[in-house]
């Protein structure tokens, strides 16, 4: 019937708030870059994409996964990963190229962990 009001078509205030997503930050603030001189692409695209530090046994890899958010991640000469922990053992992959490039070298300078990423790494540190 003209008229009449569709209330079903009218858009519905929610019964409660909505829930706000915070996230502990994961990305670098410090401004510290890579150095471009010292990496050497070692070809591949995409999840098989291999950075190797110049003169050194030291890559940064994808993890293969083509969806991964925290896809790259250092390798050090023993074959141990390199990540985001207050120890740069424990820890996540780096969402960032540039971070995991800057972790392996701040690794490979005896500063493991010295990128930790996490607020509760960056207070433990």
């Amino acid at each position: 019937m003209p008229g009449l009001r569709c209330d079903a078509a009218l858009p519905r205030v929610p019964d409660r708030p909505e829930r706000v997503v915070t996230r502990a930050r994961t990305a670098r603030d410090d401004g510290r870059r890579p150095t471009p001189s010292q990496w050497i692409d070692l070809g591949g695209r995409g999840k098989f994409k291999t950075w190797q530090l110049a003169g050194t046994r030291y890559f940064v890899q994808h993890c293969g996964h083509p969806t991964a958010n925290y896809p790259w991640y250092g390798e050090r000469p023993d074959g141990s990963m390199i990540t985001s922990g207050k120890d740069g053992r424990r820890g996540m992959a780096f969402r960032y190229l540039d971070d995991a490039k800057v972790a392996v070298e701040l690794d490979h300078a005896g500063m493991p962990g010295a990128i930790a990423l996490t607020a509760a790494h960056r207070r433990a540190a």
